[in-house]
């Protein structure tokens, strides 16, 4: 119940929408991020991602921290793994991170993360469609497109660790 966010490409378009995406399905459940656990990179690889994490661990300053992360995408949730396991956290037993994605760097290397995302292929046809739309239409029209996501779930998630009776940082 307690989340964290390691957010990249700050104030860009996409990062606001799924910072603003990720708000909503927590407030739905009663859930809230506190602003201490959150952490925006300028970039959005796996060095960003990085230095997100080492910048969220020293600002909990050993209080106890979220158990579940969700990182901006699949680049920054492998580079905030890496620093992890190098301070020798354990996903998934000492917390749970995932990623706003489903590029294959979620699973090519150890642990494998879990990632939410649509289908590529859909959006690609969902694209085409509204192109051809656009290019017979006699005036130009601005369209909202829903295209359903799908949490494909891997070894950096789990039970939580307080669950456990053991906190990350405690």
């Amino acid at each position: 119940t307690q989340f964290g966010w390691l957010g990249g490409s700050e104030h860009r378009q996409r990062s606001d929408s799924r910072w603003i995406a990720l708000v909503g399905a927590l407030r739905l459940r009663g859930l809230q991020i506190e602003p201490k656990f959150c952490q925006w990179a300028r970039g959005a690889d796996r060095l960003d991602g990085r230095q997100a994490a080492e910048q969220m661990l020293s600002a909990a300053g050993g209080i106890k921290m979220p158990t579940a992360w969700i990182c901006f995408n699949g680049m920054m949730a492998r580079g905030a793994v890496n620093f992890l396991l190098s301070e020798g956290l354990r996903i998934p037993r000492d917390l749970s991170l995932a990623a706003f994605d489903q590029t294959s760097i979620l699973s090519d290397e150890a642990p494998s993360i879990t990632g939410a995302s649509a289908d590529p292929e859909e959006i690609g046809r969902a694209a085409g469609e509204l192109l051809l739309e656009q290019s017979e239409a006699k005036r130009a029209r601005c369209f909202d497109l829903v295209i359903d996501s799908e949490i494909v779930g891997r070894e950096s998630t789990g039970k939580a660790a307080v669950a456990r009776g053991k906190a990350p940082g405690a």
